[in-house]
């Protein structure tokens, strides 16, 4: 089985077209020549956006980016390999192709040949990919590619306005006349349309982290609060399933149009995050602390299969009593295991996104063993994730520790899912009356 790279051909117009699935599957007028005999078009895709893609020339890599497209054809009968072209006859038909358009091929022909051609708007890259099978080998199907180097598509705009409270009702999923894009938003990415609203909490035990860039500190910003969030969905339902990818771009792109897009708006407290798929603004207001965010709501492969945009009021915690799970020790000792960080970051981030909040960290056993001892070492771990918190810059004065053992479960002790949720640590504010949660 072997694959050769080859062409494919490109519209002539001053700026390059983009084309949807339907438009490049069945509108084949920019071939020059129809489908050699015996093969007909199997399926085709469109990229909008590729970056940094890589592939060689004569063992010399190349990094493209820009647009994409690719057609792909078949035998009418795939049984009759030996209908197909020979890997000669098909270099041969490409090599037609190239002298159409005024490309020049740039490779050896053989598994990988390459063609490409100068224009206004870039170089205009052609490849081919052919499958082969049989003895002699005869070319089974084929896929044409078109790659135009072009500029970066920004096509999402914001503006500075006063960001809305947000909603009263939590939770809320709604759609339809309710659901409406956040108002700071001038222009979304096309191919994408609205299909659900959501408006949640942002809790304690799972906060938004960010950081700012430029910011020398490297101090995260820890964010809870209520959030409005509109969820975009591509606008052909039938690309839900990733299948002959149309008009969706990459989760670079998404995250880029809404990174620049916030800073020419003119935000002066931006960034990215979540591996770089994020993008967000802080947008302070007379009326509330507000962060304008982007994320993507599924990627893969085929491109970005949905993003949400996201405005998020600031508040602080919400509960008086926060149960923390993940904090782990040594077997019958105080001493802290390093797989502890992340629920102890999340305790920190408590501290970190509310300078006045203080509280008592408590700490809660199962009725396994002598109740006396459990209370005591309980007590002891306590103290010790205390003086974690104080070594990472929470101030002494804000917390006190206890321990409580068994004696507060918040289930029965019958079940050993039960015994699990009822050993934890457990932070509660201050200002919280006896016995409320």
């Amino acid at each position: 089985m072997t694959r050769a790279l080859a062409l494919v051909i490109v519209f002539a117009s001053a700026a390059w077209p983009v084309l949807g699935r339907a438009e490049v599957c069945r509108n084949q007028d920019w071939l020059p020549v129809p489908p050699p005999p015996n093969y007909e078009p199997h399926f085709c895709t469109t990229r909008n956006w590729v970056e940094n893609e890589r592939f060689n020339v004569s063992g010399v890599s190349k990094y493209f980016t820009g647009t994409r497209d690719m057609a792909e054809y078949m035998l009418h009968d795939i049984s009759d390999a030996k209908a197909g072209m020979s890997h000669e006859a098909f270099i041969a038909y490409v090599e037609k192709l190239a002298a159409k358009v005024g490309a020049k091929r740039v490779s050896e022909p053989g598994q990988t040949t390459v063609f490409s051609r100068s224009t206004p708007q870039g170089t205009v890259w052609y490849f081919a990919y052919e499958l082969s099978r049989g003895t002699p080998p005869y070319v089974h199907d084929f896929s044409l590619y078109t790659m135009r180097e072009t500029t970066f598509p920004q096509e999402a705009k914001v503006r500075k306005v006063s960001p809305r409270p947000v909603l009263a009702r939590v939770p809320a999923v709604f759609s339809g006349a309710d659901c409406a894009d956040p108002p700071w938003l001038v222009q979304k990415i096309s191919y994408y349309a609205r299909s659900e609203c959501t408006v949640f909490d942002v809790g304690a035990a799972d906060p938004i982290t960010l950081r700012i860039d430029g910011d020398k500190s490297g101090k995260p910003v820890v964010l809870t609060g209520r959030a409005a969030r509109t969820i975009y969905s591509p606008i052909d339902p039938s690309d839900n399933d990733g299948s002959r990818l149309a008009r969706r771009v990459t989760p670079g792109v998404g995250v880029r149009n809404f990174a620049a897009a916030f800073k020419a708006a003119g935000y002066k407290e931006t960034g990215t995050a979540g591996n770089g798929y994020w993008a967000y603004a802080h947008a302070p207001d007379a009326s509330g602390d507000f962060w304008l965010l982007y994320a993507p709501s599924g990627t893969g492969d085929d491109g970005l299969s949905g993003y949400w945009l996201m405005t998020l009021q600031v508040s602080p915690p919400k509960t008086c009593t926060t149960e923390i799970y993940g904090v782990n020790f040594d077997f019958d000792k105080a001493t802290i295991k390093p797989d502890s960080e992340p629920a102890l970051q999340k305790m920190k981030a408590l501290f970190d996104s509310d300078k006045d909040y203080k509280a008592e960290i408590g700490g809660h056993t199962d009725n396994v063993g002598d109740r006396n001892y459990n209370r005591k070492l309980s007590g002891r771990r306590a103290e010790a994730v205390k003086n974690w918190l104080t070594a990472h810059g929470v101030a002494a004065a804000r917390l006190s520790s206890q321990g409580y053992g068994d004696a507060m479960p918040l289930v029965p002790n019958d079940t050993a899912d039960h015994r699990a949720r009822n050993r934890r640590v457990e932070l509660k504010g201050e200002r919280c009356s006896s016995g409320a949660r």
